[in-house]
């Protein structure tokens, strides 16, 4: 019988790790490069652009290793870039309610980007991508 659930408890443990680095690299670079005077937005979109690179990479050959079939390997990044524009759109929503919406300090939009986009992102990734 096959378990799809099989494996699911390291798969987040590693998601968990390799998220964690990508997603403090993102944050970490978004507040030097806003501090910078670079504007919030633009900020996050090149933070987070870099760290998509290298964490499809890591995920791909780490946290879901042995995971799903490993044919297509153009749709799978194809859809590993959408799941991440939805990551990307969450962390947008959080600039423009906190920063924008809200005047709180450019800051804290690092707060639900680091505990919030990285729960959504591994169950689409879970069950979309490296399925």
């Amino acid at each position: 019988m096959n378990d799809p659930n099989k494996g699911i408890v390291g798969q987040l443990l590693r998601f968990g790790l390799v998220g964690m680095a990508m997603t403090l690299a993102t944050a970490g670079a978004y507040v030097l490069l806003v501090r910078s005077g670079l504007d919030p937005f633009l900020s996050l979109t090149l933070a987070y652009a870099g760290a998509m690179l290298v964490a499809y990479r890591a995920h791909d050959r780490f946290t879901f290793q042995g995971h799903g079939a490993r044919s297509q390997p153009a749709q799978r990044f194809g859809r590993f870039v959408a799941v991440n524009a939805v990551g990307y759109a969450l962390n947008q929503g959080f600039v423009w309610l906190m920063v924008v919406r809200a005047g709180w300090p450019d800051w804290t939009p690092a707060l639900p980007i680091i505990l919030v986009t990285p729960l959504a992102t591994f169950a689409l990734q879970r069950r979309w991508v490296f399925n």
